[in-house]
C-alpha cells in the first residue's frame, strides 16, 4: 500500500512538474500578463467541464462498489447515454457566464464554441478514468488524469501554439488518449446489461442533488476562477494564479493514491461488510496523507523564494496567496475525506446544507475583510468557507458514523 500511494504521489507530481513548466515558460518568454490568460482558460476549462460532467463519475464510483469490473464499461455506457446530451448544454452555459466574467477577452461565438468544446472534453475525460480506475486499475487512470493532458499542452506551448489554442487543443488530446485506453472495456459485450440499466437509474435519481454540491463545492475548489471573475486586470492573475499552483502541491499529498480509499468507502457506504482489515488499512493510508501533506507543506514553504525567482514574480506578493492556499488544502488533509463519505453514503443533502454554511462564512469574512481594505479578502473568504464545509462533515463521520478518520 505505501508503495503504491508513493507511486501514485509520484505521477501526480510529475503532472505538475509538466503545469509549472508551462507557467515558468510563459512568465519567462510571454510575461505576466499572458501567463494570466493562460491561467484563466485552463482553470474556466477544468470548472466547466467538472460541472459538466454532471456527477457522473460519481456515478461510475458507485456502480464499481456495486458491480463487477467486466461489467463497469457497460454500465458507463448506459451513464453516457442516459445523461450525455446535457453535458454540452452545460458546457455550452458555463462557457457564456465564464467568458463574460473575464473583463480582458471580449465575449465571442469562437471562444464560447472553442471553451466549450473543450469543457466537455473534460467532463468526458473524467467519467472515463472512473472506468479505467476499476478495468485498468489505479495507476492507468492516474496516468491519464495527471500527466498526459498537461504534457500535451506544455508540448504545444513549446512548439509555438498560442495558449488560447494549446489548452483546448490538448484537453481534447487527452480524451482521444482516454478513449484509446478504454476501448476495450467500453465495447465489452455483458450479461448483466439490465441489472446495471436498473442501478443507474436508481442512484440517478439523487444525480440533481449530487449535482447541486459538486456546483457549491467549485465555488471554494476553483478558489483562481472565483478571483479571476472579481479581477479587472489579468496581470494580477499571474500572481495568484501562480502561487496557488504552487500550493496545490500540497493537495498531490492529500489524495495521492485515493483509488483505493474510494473504494473502501463505497463498501462502508454501501453496508457491506468490509472488515477491520480493510478499515485499518483506509486508515493507514489516511495517516499517510497526513504525514505526506504536512512535510510537503512546510518544504514548499521553504522554498518558495526560489519559485519566486523561476517564474520571475515578487517573493513579496507570492507569499500571503500561498499560505492562504497550501494551508487550506493542508488542513482539509488533516481532516480526512469526510466529503466522499457523505457522497457515497447517499448523504448529499446534508452535505448541501453544509455548503451553505461555507457560502455564509465566505460571504461574511470576504465582505468584512473588503471593507476594512484587506486586499486578500476574496481567498480568505474562500478559505474560511471551504474549511467550514470540511470541518462539518469531519464532524458528522466522527459523530455518526463512528469512524474515527
Amino acid at each position: 500500500m505505501i508503495l503504491g500511494f508513493f507511486s501514485l504521489k509520484a505521477m501526480r507530481v510529475g503532472g505538475l512538474a509538466l503545469g509549472y513548466a508551462a507557467i515558468v515558460w510563459l512568465s519567462r518568454t510571454q510575461g505576466p500578463a499572458e501567463l494570466g490568460q493562460y491561467l484563466f482558460l485552463l482553470n474556466s476549462v477544468v470548472v466547466v467541464g467538472t460541472l459538466s460532467a454532471l456527477s457522473l463519475p460519481t456515478l461510475v464510483q458507485r456502480l464499481s462498489a456495486r458491480l463487477e469490473s467486466d461489467s463497469i464499461g457497460a454500465g458507463t455506457v448506459i451513464v453516457l447515454r442516459g445523461r450525455g446530451f446535457l453535458i454540452p448544454v452545460m458546457a455550452a452555459a458555463g462557457a457564456m457566464v465564464l467568458l463574460a466574467l473575464d473583463a480582458d477577452r471580449p465575449l465571442t461565438l469562437p471562444g464560447a464554441a472553442m471553451l466549450t468544446a473543450a469543457a466537455v472534453g473534460f467532463a468526458v475525460t473524467l467519467v472515463l478514468i472512473e472506468t479505467l480506475r476499476v478495468t485498468r486499475g489505479p495507476k492507468v487512470s492516474e496516468v491519464q488524469r495527471n500527466l498526459v493532458r498537461p504534457a500535451l499542452i506544455l508540448l504545444l506551448l513549446l512548439t509555438g501554439i498560442h495558449a488560447y489554442w494549446a489548452v483546448p487543443i490538448g484537453v481534447l488530446g487527452a480524451l482521444a488518449v482516454v478513449l484509446w485506453m478504454a476501448r476495450w472495456a467500453l465495447r465489452q459485450d455483458t450479461r448483466s446489461d439490465a441489472s446495471i440499466a436498473a442501478y443507474v437509474r436508481e442512484r440517478a435519481r439523487d444525480l440533481p442533488t449530487v449535482f447541486g454540491l459538486e456546483a457549491l463545492g467549485l465555488v471554494f475548489g476553483a478558489m483562481d476562477l472565483v478571483l479571476f471573475g472579481l479581477l479587472e486586470n489579468a496581470t494580477e492573475t499571474g500572481i495568484y494564479g501562480a502561487s496557488s499552483r504552487f500550493g496545490m502541491l500540497v493537495n498531490v499529498a492529500l489524495l495521492a493514491g485515493n483509488a483505493q480509499m474510494i473504494r473502501h468507502i463505497a463498501k462502508v457506504a454501501a453496508g457491506n461488510d468490509v472488515g477491520e482489515v480493510s478499515l485499518a488499512s483506509m486508515r493507514r493510508q489516511i495517516r499517510l496523507v497526513r504525514f505526506s501533506s504536512t512535510g510537503l507543506f512546510l518544504a514548499l514553504l521553504a522554498t518558495l523564494p526560489v519559485y519566486a525567482w523561476i517564474v520571475d514574480l515578487p517573493a513579496d506578493e507570492l507569499w500571503p496567496y500561498f499560505l492562504i492556499v497550501a494551508g487550506s488544502y493542508w488542513l482539509q488533509g488533516m481532516l480526512g475525506p469526510a466529503n466522499m463519505f457523505l457522497v457515497q453514503g447517499h448523504e448529499a443533502g446534508r452535505l448541501i446544507r453544509y455548503h451553505f454554511c461555507g457560502i455564509v462564512v465566505f460571504g461574511l469574512v470576504a465582505s468584512i475583510l473588503f471593507v476594512h481594505g484587506t486586499t486578500l479578502a476574496i481567498p480568505l473568504g474562500v478559505a474560511a468557507g471551504a474549511n467550514t464545509v470540511k470541518i462539518l462533515a469531519w464532524l458528522r463521520v466522527r459523530r455518526s458514523w463512528g469512524l474515527r478518520i
